[in-house]
């Protein structure tokens, strides 16, 4: 069935970390143990904390890693150093697309959030988008509300600078039945923590929907 559109002064929250050391204490849908139903029932977001996973997450394939993290570090340094110095070189957001090339860290997620009654069916609708092909890369759900009792759902691209996808997967979210506004961020801006009000202007949700 269709998801009611989730409250779209939700997702004006950016308060959310998706961090990448948090993944080894979730739940992954394994298809060669069970089907795609009989993992939903069994880890419906709603009822999950308990189990003590801060995620529950269906998925395509792994996801990549960082090629040479302390070099994708150093040369970020670098770039924070220029903005500082006499020159003060201002950094762009293309300065973090090539970074984000440079070290193959392309991917990112549109951010939905759903109100504690849809969770679970949100995510399920996602889940087995996903397994169809209709999605990108993987879904993910955290498993504790927020303190507005929301749950936040992260839908994964493959490549942040490609847009035809980035748009073509916004688009099946709304075919789904996702209303309001959602925005889009990519993974390095959390991986070089840049958030919101950074000394450089840079926008870390660099795709929105309204």
């Amino acid at each position: 069935g269709r998801i009611p559109p989730f409250n779209a002064k939700n997702t004006q929250r950016m308060g959310f970390k998706g961090g990448r050391g948090n993944r080894q204490q979730q739940i992954t849908f394994d298809p060669a143990k069970e089907t795609i139903d009989v993992f939903l029932q069994q880890n419906k977001p709603s009822q999950a904390k308990q189990s003590g996973a801060h995620w529950i997450e269906v998925k395509l394939r792994d996801r990549h890693e960082v090629q040479n993290l302390p070099a994708l570090k150093s040369d970020w340094e670098n770039l924070c150093s220029n903005a500082k110095g006499p020159q003060r070189r201002k950094i762009t957001e293309d300065d973090i697309v090539n970074l984000a090339r440079r070290y193959s860290h392309v991917e990112g997620r549109w951010m939905v959030f759903v109100s504690a009654d849809a969770v679970d069916d949100a995510f399920a609708a996602v889940s087995k988008a996903l397994l169809s092909g209709q999605l990108g890369t993987s879904v993910r759900v955290a498993t504790s509300p927020d303190a507005q009792n929301s749950y936040i759902i992260l839908v994964s691209t493959n490549d942040f600078t490609n847009q035809q996808d980035v748009q073509r997967v916004l688009q099946q979210l709304r075919t789904l039945g996702f209303g309001g506004t959602i925005n889009y961020k990519a993974e390095i801006y959390t991986l070089l923590r840049i958030s919101a009000g950074n000394p450089w202007g840079l926008r870390p949700c660099i795709y929105k929907s309204v």
